[in-house]
C-alpha cells in the first residue's frame, strides 16, 4: 500500500512540475521578448550639465554583438549631402563607437556604458549640455529579435536662474532665520562662487581699494572670510547639501536690529541669464499678531459674553423685545374679542324669544 501512495505522490509531483514548466515556457515565448523601452516623461537638464537619456531592453538581454543607434529624427538631412545619410547622434556598431557618421556637435560628448551593454542598457550619456541638444532622440536596434525595437526619449534644456524669495521675511529679535534663494531648475554650485552682499551698505571711505564686505562669501568650496563684514563672524552658513541641489540660502544667527534690510544673493559665473537676486529681511522685537489671530480673540469674547449665538445682542434685543410684546398684546385682544362675540349672540336670541312669548297688555 505504501508503494502504491508514494508512486501517486510521484506521478502527481511529475505532472505539476511539467505543468509549471510549460506553462513558464508558453509564457516566455509569447509574452517575454525584449523590447526597447525608453522613457515617457521628458528629460530636464541644466545648461552646462551632463544628463542620461534612459533607454534600455525589457527583459533584459545582452546587446554587446548587436548595432545600437541613437539619432535625433527632427533634425532635417544636409542639403549638401548627396547621399542623404542618417547622421547619429551615437553609433554603436561591431563592438564600438561608430565615428564616420557621428554628428560634428555630439563628438566628445557621447557615451554608453559597457556594463550596461551586457545587461541591455543602451542609455545615452550626454556631456555638457548646450541648448541646441533640445529635443527629441530616437534609441534604435534594427537587429533586436522582438515586437518593438525603437523607442524615443525627449530632452528639454533650461537655463539656471537664482530665484529668492518675492516676500520680506520676518524674524524675530535673538532668533535664527533662513533667507531663500535657490536655483531653478536645480543646479550643482559647489565648484561656483557664491556671494551673499548687502547692497544698501556704504562702502567704507577708509579703504581705499573699494571691495565689497560680504554677508557671506562662498569660493573654492569652502568659506571665504577675508572679506566679511565683522558683525557677520560666526552668525551666517550655508547648506553644504543644499548647494549639491542649487539650494543657496542663508541662515543669519542670533538676528539683531542692525541685521534688518535688503540681502542680495549673486553667482558671477553662472551660466544663465539671471545670476542674482534680492532678499528682504525685517526684524521686530517680538513675533507679531496675525488677523486671523485677533478675529478669533475677538469671536472667542463675544461667546463668552453671549453662549448662543441665536439671542441677538444690544440695541436688536430691544426691538425684538417690543416685537413680542406687540404680538402677545394682539394675540390676546383678538382672544378677548372672539370671547365677547361668542358670548353676546345667545343673549340677542334670548331677548327676541323672550319678547315672542311675552303676552300682549290688555
Amino acid at each position: 500500500m505504501s508503494h502504491f501512495r508514494n508512486f501517486v505522490f510521484s506521478f502527481w509531483f511529475l505532472f505539476w512540475t511539467w505543468t509549471v514548466c510549460l506553462t513558464e515556457g508558453v509564457w516566455t515565448s509569447d509574452g517575454g521578448q525584449p523590447r526597447v523601452v525608453g522613457s515617457l516623461q521628458p528629460i530636464v537638464a541644466v545648461l552646462g550639465d551632463d544628463v542620461i537619456l534612459p533607454c534600455c531592453l525589457q527583459p533584459s538581454l545582452n546587446v554587446e554583438r548587436l548595432t545600437v543607434e541613437w539619432s535625433k529624427p527632427d533634425l532635417k538631412p544636409d542639403p549638401s549631402d548627396r547621399l542623404s545619410r542618417v547622421d547619429y547622434v551615437h553609433l554603436y556598431r561591431d563592438r564600438r563607437e561608430d565615428m564616420d557618421m557621428k554628428l560634428q556637435s555630439y563628438v566628445g560628448r557621447t557615451e554608453l556604458s559597457k556594463d550596461g551593454l551586457k545587461s541591455g542598457d543602451i542609455s545615452l550619456k550626454i556631456l555638457n549640455v548646450t541648448l541646441e541638444d533640445g529635443g527629441r532622440y530616437r534609441c534604435f536596434i534594427p537587429k533586436l529579435n522582438g515586437p518593438v525595437k525603437e523607442s524615443v526619449v525627449t530632452l528639454v534644456v533650461g537655463q539656471p536662474r537664482v530665484v529668492g524669495s518675492l516676500q520680506p521675511i520676518v524674524a524675530v529679535l535673538g532668533d535664527d532665520v533662513i533667507l531663500p534663494c535657490r536655483l531653478q531648475p536645480s543646479f550643482n554650485v559647489e565648484l561656483l562662487t557664491v556671494e551673499w552682499s548687502r547692497p544698501d551698505l556704504k562702502p567704507d571711505p577708509s579703504d581705499r581699494l573699494g571691495r565689497v564686505d560680504y554677508v557671506y562669501l562662498y569660493r573654492g568650496r569652502r568659506e571665504d572670510t577675508d572679506m566679511k563684514l565683522q558683525s557677520y563672524v560666526g552668525r551666517t552658513e550655508l547648506s553644504k547639501d543644499g548647494l549639491k541641489s542649487g539650494d543657496i540660502s542663508l541662515k543669519i544667527l542670533n538676528v539683531t536690529l542692525e541685521d534688518g534690510g535688503r540681502y542680495r544673493c549673486f553667482i558671477p559665473k553662472l551660466n544663465g541669464p539671471v545670476k542674482e537676486s534680492v532678499v528682504t529681511l525685517v526684524v521686530v522685537f517680538s513675533e507679531p499678531i496675525s488677523v486671523q489671530t485677533t478675529i478669533e480673540t475677538q469671536l472667542d469674547a463675544r461667546q463668552i459674553k453671549n453662549p448662543d449665538p441665536r439671542i441677538p445682542i444690544g440695541r436688536s434685543h430691544l426691538g425684538i423685545l417690543i416685537v413680542v410684546v406687540v404680538c402677545v398684546l394682539l394675540v390676546l385682544g383678538g382672544g378677548v374679542g372672539g370671547y365677547l362675540l361668542k358670548h353676546k349672540k345667545p343673549q340677542k336670541l334670548l331677548g327676541y324669544e323672550f319678547y315672542q312669548n311675552k303676552p300682549s297688555p290688555v
